[in-house]
C-alpha cells in the first residue's frame, strides 16, 4: 500500500542493534557491501563494509515494508510512503560544524547525522520516486554553524559527489534565513543564506502548546527577545518555516539522539526543530525565575537577571555595529556567569535544566505543524503528509549535548513512524525516567501527534524482538551520562 494515512500504520519500531558496528569510511559514496537485488548502482559500486546500510535495509524488512516482494528486484520498502513524482525531505541532523566538547573536539560522530546512514535512506527513496519528484537533503542548523565545513569534515562531500557522478541530482538546502561568524561570543559578520520568498508563517493561535493566557517573556540564545515575541505575545503563536518543508509529500527525518541542556534528550521530536526558516521564532526560555513564572533557573536572581538584561543589549549593540561596547559587555558578562559557578548554590542559567517549561512546547507546536500545515501554511484536520524516523544510534550523543557531547558506542539503528514512541524507546535506552523528560508524556497522549495501535518493539535481536513497548528492558550498559544540569533527576538507575 502506498501513501497510506500515518493513523492506520501500526504503532511499531525496529531496534536494530550490532554492538560491534563501526562507521564505514566514505569508499564508494558509502555504497553498501552486497549487491542487493533491488540495488541500482551496480557491483562497481560497492564498499568493503558498510554495517549501517545493512541495519537500515533489515529494519525496512522487519518492519514488513513491501514484504512481498523482499529478495527480488522489485523490492520497494520506502513506497509504503512515498509515491511517484512525491517531494521528499531528508531530515538529518546538522547542528554545528564542531563538536564544543573539549576532550572531543575533533568527534563529529557522536554531532551528527552520519552520512553513511543517510546514504542507505536515499537510496530507498530513489527506489520508491522510479526517476521522478524532488529528493531534499535539508536542516536548519545552528546559526553559528559554517555547513561547508561541516560536509568536509564528516564526509557529506564525498555522499553528494557520488550522487553527482552518477547523475542524480539532489538538492541539498541549507533551510536558515542567515548564518553568523563570531569571536568570543560576539557576532561579527551575517550572511544571508535565503530570500524572504522562502518564508511561509504558521499561525497556530489556540492550537499552541504555549500558555496562551500568559504574560511570559520569551528568549532564545543569540536572538534578541523583542525578535521572538513578536512571534508570540497574548494568544498569536506564529512560526517561520521553510517553505521547502512545507512542500514536502515526506519527511524521512534522520535525528541524531543526544543528551540535551534544556530538554533533557533530544530525538526524533526534538530533530524537526531545524525545519525553520527565523530561528528566532522558536522560545526556548522564559525569562526569570521559576518562582517568578519564568524558567531560566529556580529561584530569584539579581546576577542571573542582569546576565540576560545585559546580553540582550549586547545583541543590540552587535546588530549596530558597535563592536568595540558588546565586546566590553561580553567581558562583563562572563564574569557574572564566573560569579553565579562560584558563589550560587544554584548554578542553573538560561533554561539549561529540568525545570524548562518552554521548549518542550516549542518542539509540540512544530511537530504539529510539520504534520497537519498544508503546502500554504494552514492547518489541516487530517494529516498533510507521511513522515518516517530513522534514528542514527551507532554512535549517540552522551553528556553535554546537543553541542559538547561525548560519544556513545550503541551499534543501533531506530525505526518507526511515532515520533513521540521513538523518543520514549531513545529515552528507555538511555536510563531516563520517562515521567522526568518534560513534554514527553503529553505528546504520546495527544492523539493527533501520535500513531495509532499497539506499541510493539521489532528487532534482529531475539531479546528485544515483538516486545511490547511497556516491557522493553534495556541492557544497562546502555546508560547514558547525562546534561550536568540533569544530572541526579533524570535518571532512571
Amino acid at each position: 500500500m502506498s501513501g497510506q494515512n500515518i493513523s492506520d500504520i501500526e504503532n511499531r519500531v525496529y531496534l536494530g542493534i550490532s554492538k560491534d558496528t563501526v562507521y564505514p569510511t566514505n569508499a564508494k559514496g558509502y555504497s553498501p557491501k552486497v549487491e542487493y537485488p533491488e540495488y541500482v548502482f551496480g557491483s562497481n559500486n560497492l564498499s568493503l563494509e558498510n554495517p549501517v546500510y545493512d541495519l537500515v535495509r533489515e529494519g525496512f524488512y522487519t518492519l514488513g515494508y513491501d514484504k512481498v516482494n523482499y529478495g527480488v528486484k522489485e523490492w520497494n520498502p520506502l513506497g509504503e510512503f512515498i509515491n511517484e513524482g512525491d517531494t521528499v525531505l531528508i531530515k538529518p541532523n546538522w547542528v554545528m560544524h564542531y563538536n564544543k566538547n573539549k576532550d572531543h573536539q575533533d568527534n563529529m560522530e557522536c554531532l551528527v547525522t552520519h552520512p553513511s546512514t543517510v546514504r542507505a535512506v536515499i537510496d530507498y527513496t530513489l527506489i520508491a520516486l522510479k526517476n521522478t519528484g524532488r529528493v531534499i537533503i535539508a536542516d536548519a542548523p545552528m546559526q553559528g554553524c559554517n555547513l561547508q565545513e561541516m560536509f568536509s569534515k564528516t564526509g557529506y562531500l564525498e555522499l553528494f559527489e557520488f550522487y553527482k557522478s552518477e547523475g542524480i541530482h539532489l538538492e541539498i538546502i541549507d533551510l536558515r534565513q542567515c548564518r553568523v561568524n563570531t569571536n568570543k561570543h560576539i557576532i561579527t559578520e551575517t550572511i544571508a543564506i535565503n530570500g524572504e520568498d522562502q518564508s511561509i508563517q504558521v499561525e497556530l493561535g489556540q492550537e499552541s502548546a504555549h500558555l496562551s493566557d500568559s504574560n511570559l517573556r520569551y528568549k532564545v540564545s543569540d536572538y534578541k527577545a523583542d525578535n521572538t515575541n513578536q512571534y508570540h505575545h497574548d494568544r498569536i503563536h506564529t512560526y517561520n518555516i521553510n517553505k521547502n518543508v512545507l512542500l514536502a509529500d515526506v519527511i524521512l527525518n534522520m535525528p541524531k539522539p543526544k543528551c540535551h541542556r534544556l530538554a533533557g534528550l533530544t530525538a526524533a521530536q526534538k530533530n524537526i526543530v531545524g525545519i525553520t526558516y527565523d530561528k528566532a521564532c522558536l522560545p526556548h526560555r522564559s525569562i526569570g525565575a521559576k518562582i517568578s513564572g519564568g524558567d531560566e533557573y529556580q529561584k530569584r536572581s539579581i546576577i542571573k537577571a542582569l546576565i540576560t538584561r545585559i546580553e540582550e543589549k549586547k545583541l543590540g549593540l552587535t546588530q549596530n555595529g558597535k563592536t568595540f561596547s558588546a565586546i566590553i559587555l561580553q567581558f562583563l558578562i562572563a564574569i557574572l556567569y564566573v560569579s553565579v559557578k562560584v558563589c550560587s548554590k544554584d548554578k542553573v542559567m538560561i533554561g539549561s535544566w529540568y525545570g524548562n517549561d518552554t521548549i518542550w512546547r516549542t518542539v509540540s507546536d512544530l511537530n504539529f505543524i510539520v504534520r497537519y500545515a498544508d503546502k500554504n501554511g494552514a492547518i489541516r484536520d487530517t494529516p498533510q503528509r507521511r513522515i518516517l524516523n530513522i534514528a542514527d544510534m551507532i554512535i549517540a550523543g552522551q553528556g553535554n549535548g546537543p553541542v559538547g557531547p561525548s560519544p556513545k558506542n550503541l551499534g543501533m539503528i531506530l525505526i518507526g513512524e511515532d515520533s513521540s514512541l521513538i523518543d520514549a524507546i531513545c529515552a528507555k535506552i538511555m536510563g531516563f525516567n520517562i515521567e522526568k523528560v518534560p513534554g514527553l508524556n503529553s505528546t504520546m497522549r495527544n492523539n493527533r501527534l501520535r500513531v495509532e495501535g499497539i506499541k510493539n518493539i521489532y528487532s534482529n535481536n531475539q531479546k528485544y524482538n515483538n516486545v511490547l513497548f511497556e516491557d522493553f528492558l534495556p541492557d544497562e550498559n546502555w546508560r547514558f551520562i547525562p546534561h550536568d544540569s540533569w544530572k541526579d533527576f533524570i535518571e532512571n538507575y
